[in-house]
């Protein structure tokens, strides 16, 4: 069943919460600080470790990155639906 599964359901609310952030600093607006939830105890591996010091060293750069992405197709879209 889908409900038997949370793991989909942590990625999709994530997602809708940088979407609902992307939303809310485009318009100006605070964003709504979110209910502090006990994060999962998990095992530190040097694996893991390598992954969670990667992420955070790029994050910031994915970021802006995706925004310029998505901002140059949008301006792509528009030349092509305005030549039509």
């Amino acid at each position: 069943m889908i409900g038997d599964d949370d793991s989909g359901n942590d990625v999709v609310n994530e997602i809708f919460a940088r979407l609902r952030k992307a939303t809310l600093e485009e318009r100006g607006a605070a964003p709504v600080p979110k209910k502090a939830a006990p994060a999962p105890a998990k095992a530190v591996t040097a694996t893991g470790e390598l992954f969670e010091r990667r992420d955070a060293a790029i994050g910031e750069s994915l970021a802006v990155l995706t925004r310029k992405v998505k901002r140059a197709l949008q301006d792509d879209q528009n030349i092509m639906l305005e030549a039509s």
